[in-house]
């Protein structure tokens, strides 16, 4: 079975999520405490900036909008892509703020794969209060977006040829992130955006940790962390990187 402490973070989380979705509690406490602490010259849209006020994460989502917005300003080409959805709150923002770009989302939609947890861990039942159809209904409008449910590696099949402009890895297990990691690298644009979550979360034997310090040990490019509730990293590709696949843009309206 997971550690006892794994199960009381993720218990503690979805309750505080819930508290913190709760009207009067946003109205009352987190949105004033949010606001003390926000951007006071945020670079991108005001309207989305007030938005994340009402995420518990605000620093999580203030990197994304800026990586997101930097993308654009540079014309880094290629597709977003989110690997590890869950219920899709993180997936409606970056919808939000990029709607033309064609954007992937990788998830089981049932929870962990059995394959991927921890040696010992048993039935790890976490995560499976989802589906996809309740995700694409978050997000609402889903122009460009692309979902692929099943395992990663495996829903990466016939994505050879795309390229990246911004990836976000949230899987908290070792194989599907270090998989990922193996898998959007070469494909990154120059100058493109790689985010991942949860690494100073001990969780699976520190699994995004591990993944990432070994991935990285021998690339060019430096590995930041940023202070989000979680402990995630960011990594931007070297502007002389060359990211394999078609050479296609991303950020063009998919037809189909």
């Amino acid at each position: 079975m997971p550690s006892p402490s794994d199960h009381l973070r993720h218990l503690r989380g979805r309750a505080l999520a819930r508290i913190g979705r709760a009207g009067w509690f946003a109205r009352a406490f987190r949105r004033p405490w949010a606001e003390a602490r926000a951007m006071r010259r945020p670079p991108f849209d005001a309207a989305a900036h007030a938005s994340i006020l009402d995420y518990a994460d605000y620093g999580r989502f203030a990197t994304i909008a800026m990586a997101l917005r930097r993308i654009d300003l540079d014309r880094v080409p290629g597709a977003l892509a989110e690997c590890g959805v869950f219920q899709g709150h993180a997936s409606r923002w970056i919808r939000r703020l990029s709607p033309e770009r064609r954007y992937y989302l990788f998830d089981t939609f049932e929870g962990f794969d059995p394959r991927d947890v921890e040696p010992g861990a048993g039935d790890d039942r976490r995560f499976r209060s989802t589906s996809l159809e309740a995700v694409l209904a978050l997000i609402g409008d889903a122009r460009n977006v692309r979902p692929r449910k099943g395992r990663v590696p495996e829903t990466f099949a016939g994505l050879e040829g795309e390229r990246f402009a911004f990836v976000l890895l949230d899987m908290d297990v070792y194989p599907p992130t270090r998989a990922a990691l193996e898998f959007f690298y070469p494909r990154l644009s120059p100058r493109g955006y790689l985010m991942v979550h949860d690494y100073h979360n001990e969780e699976s034997n520190w699994a995004c940790r591990r993944a990432v310090d070994e991935f990285f040990a021998d690339k060019p490019e430096s590995v930041i962390e940023i202070a989000d509730s979680w402990g995630s990293v960011v990594v931007r590709r070297a502007a002389s990187g060359a990211a394999a696949g078609a050479p296609g843009d991303g950020a063009r309206e998919a037809s189909s």
